[in-house]
């Protein structure tokens, strides 16, 4: 695997923090509360501007994997997500971005478990976690333009 894959300085990494594509953002469709922080997503319009074609994509606080990354992650035990229908749309600059271009098939990501101790977490400043399982999905799948880090748990994370 092209990741450090098990240890960092002596340290077992088991968990990364994932920094997806921003391929688009907010779109008319969607309902933010935007009175808490991270605002809080009802319903989720993906308004996408350019895709350069990671199977996950964030605006956020949310997060998006392709339909068919998804159902791969839903087949196996793994904690601290769900998966939910989401409008994928175009933004305004998409087809002059991308005259042929297709939208990609995006499932909302909708995480709730724990930073470390689940396969999918969200820090207090909203940063996605993942397990070293899950980043082996997604390395798998298409993480070209996103980036990961090792999130080491018990370390002071939030500051960083």
């Amino acid at each position: 695997m092209v990741y450090a894959k098990g240890a960092l300085g002596g340290l077992a990494v088991q968990h990364y923090r994932l920094k997806p594509e921003v391929a688009g953002g907010f779109g008319p469709g969607s309902i933010v509360d935007r009175s808490v922080h991270p605002p809080r997503v009802s319903r989720l319009d993906y308004s996408v501007a350019d895709w350069l074609g990671d199977c996950i994509v964030t605006a956020f606080p949310t997060f998006l994997l392709l339909r068919d990354t998804a159902r791969k992650i839903q087949a196996m035990s793994l904690t601290g997500f769900e998966v939910a229908e989401a409008i994928v749309s175009e933004a305004g600059e998409f087809r002059d971005i991308n005259p042929d271009g297709v939208l990609p098939d995006l499932v909302w990501l909708r995480v709730h478990g724990a930073p470390g101790a689940d396969d999918f977490g969200v820090t207090g400043r909203g940063e996605l976690v993942v397990s070293e399982r899950i980043l082996e999905i997604l390395v798998g799948d298409g993480l070209i333009v996103g980036s990961y880090t090792a999130w080491l748990s018990g370390a002071s994370q939030e500051a960083v």
